[in-house]
């Protein structure tokens, strides 16, 4: 999701590439969530479950991942795995991992980088997954009319 227009200003300059690049070189360069390493090319599989605790219905987001050089499957906590199954028809997308940095406590304001983490497409889409559901409800409330209430 592009940065708004209205906080961009917290994302340029120097300050920011220089705190940007501290927390990329403390990760390593790969993701904090799944080690996928920036910039290089990996297969993903990716697929939903769903989850009933409490009488709440969850759904549950999974990866798994293998670098082109086809070493070894993980799964979207980083952790080995065996032999990857996939649970429903498709095959493995070919990507190039893109590490972004994310705002763990969803405050953009907070540049602490106690607060920032290194984070590939997918896992700063997994964490900002309640945002983005606001967004787009604001965004189609925006078009609706609004009720008046008689008196």
């Amino acid at each position: 999701m592009p940065i708004r227009s209205d906080l961009k200003h917290l994302y340029a300059g120097a300050d920011w590439a220089a705190r940007r690049a501290r927390v990329l070189d403390r990760a390593g360069d790969c993701c904090e969530r799944c080690g996928k390493p920036d910039r290089e090319i990996v297969y993903t599989y990716t697929w939903q479950s769903w989850r009933f605790l409490d009488g709440h219905c969850e759904k549950i987001y999974h990866m798994a991942w293998i670098p082109e050089d086809g070493r070894h499957w993980c799964d979207e906590m980083g952790e080995l795995l065996k032999q990857c199954i996939w649970p429903s028809r498709g095959l493995p997308r070919r990507i190039r991992v893109c590490i972004t940095v994310a705002h763990l406590d969803h405050d953009p304001a907070n540049m602490n980088e106690d607060n920032l983490a290194a984070l590939c497409q997918w896992h700063h889409l997994i964490h900002d997954r309640f945002q983005h559901a606001d967004s787009r409800a604001g965004r189609r409330d925006r078009s609706r009319p609004l009720l008046e209430v008689s008196q």
